[in-house]
This record gives C-alpha cells, structure tokens and sequence, in this order.
C-alpha cells in the first residue's frame, strides 16, 4: 500500500476504492486479527487450583472466583477424596495457569510434574500455605487472598 494512507482504526472513513483487490483483502486480513485479539482479550483466564485432595485449600481458592468476570476457576487433587477431584488431562488443558497450593513442605509442583509432564509448559505458580486450615476458615481466605495478589491475581 505504497503512499496511500495506512487504515487508522479510529478513522473508519476510507475510500475503498482507493484500494486494489489484494490490498482491501489484506485490511480485511488485518481487522480480523484485531477482531480476534479482542475477543481473546475478553476470555477470562483458567486457573487451575491444586492441592493434596482438591477438597480443602484448592477447593476455598476456587469458590473465590466463583462471580468473577476476569477468572474461571477450578480445583483438583493430586490425592483426592472424590473422583471428580482428581487432576487430569482434561483439568490440565484447560488451565492457563496452574496454581499449587504448597510446594516447600508437600511438594505438590514436583509430584505434579512427575505425574504430568507436559504441565512443564504451563505457567506454575506456588502459593506455600500450609495445609492446616479447614475449608470454610476466614484466615484460609484472608491468607488465600494475599497470596494471590502478590502473584498478581486479585481476587
């Protein structure tokens, strides 16, 4: 498009016969990726939440983000009570990020990277609380809430 004036995304008023074939092709080109860029930009973002059963500290982060419009949340186990707590394939794809709960003392991201190896590609957060909360704790929640926003996440 040699010294024809560029597409200004704030001036959609341009003479499209101005333009060869090929060109306004291109341009249409061109606003399907903005188009796509902002469509992207208006998923929110998958946060994996992992712990040692999926039911107590993973499971409170979760409900965190329960109304969020900027997260989708889920939890899961290395080690869990109930089936459907279980880390899997399908739990894995779906995070954007994976958060494990404790890796200091429980070594939650090391068992996860053993089981699967293909989270190694996956952005990993730790968060180091303690598994000594029950699931419902204020402090849990207040400590969760820290935690988080210094990875970041603001809840």
């Amino acid at each position: 498009m040699e010294n024809k004036p560029k597409f200004d995304s704030k001036d959609f008023n341009f003479q499209t016969q101005d333009y060869s074939l090929e060109e306004r092709r291109e341009l249409i080109s061109d606003l399907r990726k903005i188009v796509r860029t902002f469509e992207n930009s208006l998923e929110p973002e998958h946060l994996l939440f992992i712990g040692n059963t999926g039911f107590t500290r993973s499971a409170a982060a979760e409900n965190l983000f329960r109304n969020s419009e900027d997260y989708e949340a889920r939890s899961a186990g290395l080690f869990p009570i109930h089936s459907d707590k279980k880390i899997n394939t399908e739990k894995i794809r779906f995070a954007g990020k994976i958060i494990v709960m404790n890796e200091k003392q429980e070594k939650q991201k090391t068992q996860l990277l053993e089981l699967f190896p293909e989270v190694e590609k996956k952005e990993i957060l730790t968060l180091e609380i303690e598994d000594k909360y029950g699931r419902y704790d204020d402090e849990l929640i207040e400590v969760l809430k820290k935690k988080l926003a210094e990875k970041g996440i603001e809840v």
